[in-house]
């Protein structure tokens, strides 16, 4: 969809309501956290994906060892 291109600025908005924060925020979250972002749309809708790096947990590192 051509509001595909828009939809990260600040501001941008397809609603009369909105603010056009809301998925510019997301991405900087995901950003910050070393994820990555996905969209995908289509005539039935659009997917959003968020991808982010395993982390590993104290228990983790402890399992296995005896």
């Amino acid at each position: 969809s051509k509001n595909l291109k828009h939809i990260w600025k600040v501001g941008y908005t397809t609603g009369m309501s909105n603010t056009g924060l809301g998925l510019n925020f997301v991405k900087q979250i995901v950003e910050n956290h070393d994820g990555q972002i996905e969209l995908t749309s289509s005539k039935n809708g659009t997917e959003v994906s968020l991808f982010f790096p395993e982390v590993k947990t104290e228990d983790d590192q402890n399992s296995g060892c005896g």
